[in-house]
C-alpha cells in the first residue's frame, strides 16, 4: 500500500541526522486519487523522540515492504533521519533504497527541467516553508507545526493525485506489454 511520508525536525544549525530531533513523523495511506485514510501525526512534544520513531519503526516493519511504500518528496532526508534514530534506538536500519518508494522530486525536476526552483511548494498549494518550523518548536507553538504537516500532507496528496492522472494519460503512448514466444500467435 503506498502511504505518504514526511518528517519534521528541529535544528539550530545545517541539519544533521546523527544530532538533530525528529520532531514529528507523519504518514497517510494513499491512492493515486489522493489520501485514502487519515493523517497520522506522531509528535515528539506529547511523548519523546525515541518513543515516535519506536512506533513509527513497529507500524512500518509491520506492514511488510509492499505494505508500507513511502511516496513523498525528497525523500532522502526522511531516509537519512529515520535511518539515523533507529540505530541509535533500536540499532536497526531499514534499507529504504533497496525497498519500493516514489518520490516525486524526481518527477518535478523532470517537469522543472533541472532542480533550480524544483520545489513542492513551487508545483503544488503547499504556502508555507519548512523553515519556520524550528522557531515554532522552540516557542512551543506546536498547533501551528500541526497546520503546517496538515497543510503540506493535502498539497502532496493534491500534487499526488495530479500527477498519477497525467501518468495514466500518457501511458497508452509508451506502454508495449511484453510478448512472450508463443503467446499472440
Amino acid at each position: 500500500m503506498l502511504y505518504y511520508l514526511d518528517i519534521e525536525t528541529y535544528s539550530q544549525r545545517a541539519p544533521d541526522p546523527a544530532k538533530d530531533k525528529i520532531i514529528s513523523i507523519q504518514f497517510q495511506p494513499l491512492c493515486w486519487e489522493g489520501a485514502a485514510g487519515r493523517l497520522i501525526i506522531l509528535k515528539e512534544w506529547e511523548s519523546n523522540e525515541r518513543e515516535i520513531v519506536k512506533k513509527f519503526y513497529r507500524f512500518l516493519t509491520s506492514k511488510g515492504v509492499w505494505g508500507f511504500v513511502p511516496v513523498g518528496f525528497s525523500l532522502t532526508y526522511e531516509f537519512a533521519f529515520l535511518n539515523a534514530k533507529f540505530e541509535k534506538y533500536l540499532k536497526s536500519r531499514i534499507d529504504f533504497f533497496g525497498r519500493p518508494h516514489i518520490d516525486l522530486k524526481h518527477i518535478i525536476v523532470m517537469m522543472n527541467g533541472g532542480f533550480k526552483g524544483a520545489k513542492l511548494s513551487h508545483f503544488s498549494t503547499k504556502r508555507a516553508n519548512g523553515n519556520i518550523i524550528p522557531l515554532y518548536y522552540k516557542k512551543r507553538e506546536y498547533r501551528k507545526i500541526e497546520e503546517y504537516v496538515k497543510e503540506e500532507a493535502r498539497a502532496f496528496s493534491s500534487l499526488f493525485s495530479a500527477l498519477g492522472k497525467m501518468l495514466k494519460s500518457i501511458k497508452p503512448r509508451f506502454y508495449r506489454p511484453l510478448i512472450r514466444s508463443g503467446e499472440g500467435n
